[in-house]
């Protein structure tokens, strides 16, 4: 591996990092927040403050419905038992978007 790529992957842990304790600030002020994390543009999670139970959410409507090949929407779930938590949960999907890229 060369400087420049190792630069850029400790670059991207840091940063990575710095997204993760965002998130986890916001569980610790919204407690009924269970779990945010962050996907790409082929559904991959890219950050989370806790681990999830799959990497890939690409094939599911939390990343489907909100990211609508790439024009963004907000994505409500049905009610659902989850028997992680243990509890009823509705997932909430918002795209992110880059502004400069609009």
């Amino acid at each position: 591996m060369d400087g420049d790529s190792r630069r850029r992957r400790l670059y991207e842990s840091a940063h990575g990092q710095r997204v993760r304790r965002s998130l986890k600030k916001h569980q610790e002020v919204r407690p009924y927040f269970e779990e945010i994390f962050v996907m790409d543009n082929q559904g991959a999670n890219v950050c989370m403050s806790d681990k999830t139970s799959d990497y890939w959410q690409g094939d599911e409507d939390k990343f489907t419905e909100s990211y609508k090949g790439g024009s963004g929407a907000v994505h409500l779930s049905d009610v659902k038992f989850d028997e992680s938590f243990p509890s009823y949960t509705v997932q909430v999907s918002v795209p992110v978007k880059d502004a400069e890229r609009q």
